[in-house]
């Protein structure tokens, strides 16, 4: 059974060094599949004896169409092979080396699938904080077809039917959060993403969806040693690289608003976001100005309610707002 890494990447210098020395520890085979990149991500990937480089040529956000890709690449490599899709910001923590749950999972017969837990790493990379299920990210490959959805869709064949091995030592250390004006700037053009395929959404839900991170920073608890890496023990650390020229968002945002028009997108919460007025150039007047004040206030208590009531009634006033 070889072990493979399946990974998307576009403009993932900031983290592709680290994530690729931590993928090579475990994986056989890491495929990329590059969008585009034009930060040296690709000179990074080339360093890597194990990387298996290929391109993905499509010029749009395309989650059902890259994940076919890459789980397609990775079956040229047998059959029955431990597949672990990941994205770049996402590397196992470091006890993985030692766990015998990691072990054990291998003696599982194929489609049994692998459910990891987000641990995700705060700005400060001395804590962390968690607020997600254990997600499906891996299988022991049994030839499944690929399902999909537009936006978020599973990255490898998932089942209900199909055994899960929940692994509750090991965590995927999740770095999105770590980058916090690249996460600001990527959630913002999510929002703008959903906003154009999903008209019909409730602009609270898509609120939601994009900004629970707001709530969820306080809750934050320090990252256990056995889960870092360390020059001694691994021959590297963790480390990011912050370069802000790399948000090719910020040029699809703008192309969206010129498409589109400034008032499609009045309604989403992001028009006070500090880093936002600093990277994208949008205007500062007009009818929105108005939820600076009322319709802000509505979403900020609207994302700290537990109770699904009360969230529904705020819902219920937001988008009475919103029509009037």
């Amino acid at each position: 059974m070889k072990k493979i890494c399946i990974t998307p990447i576009r403009n993932e210098a900031w983290i592709l060094d680290s994530f690729l020395k931590a993928a090579s520890l475990w994986a056989d085979i890491i495929i990329i599949a590059d969008q585009n990149s034009d930060d040296g991500s690709l000179d990074i990937a080339r360093k890597y004896n194990k990387v298996h480089l290929i391109e993905n040529r499509s010029v749009e956000f395309n989650e059902p169409e890259r994940q076919e890709l890459l789980l397609n690449e990775a079956r040229k490599f047998g059959d029955n092979n431990f597949i672990l899709a990941l994205d770049a910001d996402e590397i196992l923590s470091a006890n993985f080396l030692y766990s015998k749950e990691w072990e054990d999972f291998f003696l599982n017969p194929p489609g049994t699938q692998m459910a990891l837990k987000w641990a995700n790493i705060s700005p400060d990379l001395h804590s962390y904080w968690e607020n997600f299920p254990h997600f499906i990210f891996g299988f022991i490959d049994d030839g499944s077809p690929k399902n999909s959805s537009i936006i978020h869709s599973p990255r490898i064949p998932v089942s209900n039917n199909k055994k899960t091995i929940y692994l509750k030592e090991i965590r995927l250390l999740h770095f999105q959060y770590a980058f916090y004006e690249r996460l600001i700037v990527k959630h913002v053009w999510y929002q703008f993403h959903e906003r154009i395929i999903n008209p019909d959404k409730s602009i609270l839900d898509i609120y939601e969806q994009y900004n629970h991170f707001r709530y969820t920073f306080k809750k934050k608890s320090s990252i256990p040693n056995e889960w870092l890496y360390s020059q001694n023990k691994n021959g590297f650390e963790i480390a990011l690289i912050k370069d802000f020229s790399s948000f090719y968002w910020i040029e699809l945002i703008n192309n969206m608003v010129q498409e589109k028009g400034i008032q499609y997108f009045k309604n989403l919460y992001i028009w006070n976001d500090p880093v936002i007025k600093k990277f994208v150039k949008l205007p500062t007047s007009g009818k929105r100005l108005f939820y600076k004040y009322i319709y802000s206030f509505i979403l900020y208590n609207y994302g700290k309610l537990p109770n699904r009531f009360y969230k529904r009634a705020l819902k219920k006033i937001g988008d009475f707002f919103l029509s009037h």
